[in-house]
C-alpha cells in the first residue's frame, strides 16, 4: 500500500497521528514540537517523518499534511494516539479564542477549530460541545453568522445528551449568550433578547452567576 506505515518507527507514527490535528494552514515546526510536549518528538524525528514525505515543511518552518493523507491517518485505528495528541489537542482547543486578534490570527484559530470539530466527531460528547461552541464563536467574529449559529445549536443540541454536568448545566448558559450575541449583530434585538432572557433563566437553575449580558 501506498500510505503502508508498518515500517514506521513508534516515534514517527505518534508524529503522524498528532499531525492530523494540524488544519490546512499549517502550524510553525518548533510550536509543534513545542505544543506535543513529548520526549520522542524532536526535530531530528520530525525532520526523519519529512525526509520520508509524509510531511511537508515549507521555507518558513510551516509544517503541513496532505488533507486526504490526514483523514486516512486520523482513521487508521492501528496507529494508537498518545498523551502528545491531547496535549496538542488541548494546545489548539485553548487558543481558539476570537479576542483580541488581528483579523488574519481570527481565520488561523477558525481553521484550528474546523479541524478540530472533524476530528472530535467520535470523540466523547462533552469535547464535541466544547470544540462545536468553539467554533461558532470563531465564525461569529468573523461575521459568517449563519454558520455561527449553526455550530452554537449543534452544541446546544449535545448539552442534552451531556453526562457532566459542567456540559450539561452550565455550557447552555453560555451559548445561550453566545446566540444572544448573534443576534444582536445581526440586528435582531427580539431573538437577541430571547437567548438573552434563556441564559438569565438557565443560570437561575443552579445559582450561576458569572453569567453576563
Amino acid at each position: 500500500a501506498v500510505f503502508n506505515v508498518g515500517g514506521l518507527s513508534s516515534a514517527q507514527k505518534e508524529i503522524l497521528k498528532d499531525a492530523t490535528l494540524i488544519s490546512l494552514n499549517g502550524m510553525p515546526a518548533d510550536d509543534f514540537i513545542k505544543a506535543c510536549a513529548a520526549p520522542l518528538i524532536d526535530r531530528p524525528a520530525l525532520n526523519e517523518v519529512v525526509a520520508l514525505g509524509w510531511l511537508s515543511i515549507d521555507k518558513d518552518d510551516v509544517l503541513t499534511m496532505h488533507p486526504i493523507l490526514s483523514d486516512m491517518l486520523a482513521a487508521d485505528k492501528s496507529i494508537k494516539r498518545r498523551q502528545s495528541y491531547c496535549n496538542l489537542a488541548e494546545h489548539f482547543a485553548a487558543g481558539c479564542n476570537p479576542e483580541h486578534e488581528h483579523f488574519t490570527a481570527v481565520m488561523n484559530k477558525l481553521a484550528c477549530a474546523k479541524q478540530l470539530v472533524r476530528r472530535y466527531i467520535n470523540e466523547p460528547i462533552e469535547s464535541q460541545i466544547e470544540v462545536n461552541a468553539k467554533l461558532g464563536r470563531m465564525y461569529h467574529a468573523v461575521y459568517q453568522y449563519d454558520n455561527a449559529k449553526k455550530y452554537l445549536n449543534a452544541a446546544l443540541n449535545m448539552t442534552k445528551h451531556a453526562t457532566d454536568p459542567v456540559y450539561g448545566n452550565y455550557m447552555p448558559i453560555f451559548i445561550y449568550h453566545f446566540l444572544g450575541s448573534v443576534e444582536k449583530s445581526l440586528g435582531v434585538k427580539g431573538q437577541a433578547v430571547e437567548y438573552f432572557k434563556r441564559c438569565i433563566n438557565e443560570a437561575k437553575k443552579i445559582k450561576n452567576r458569572t453569567y453576563f449580558i
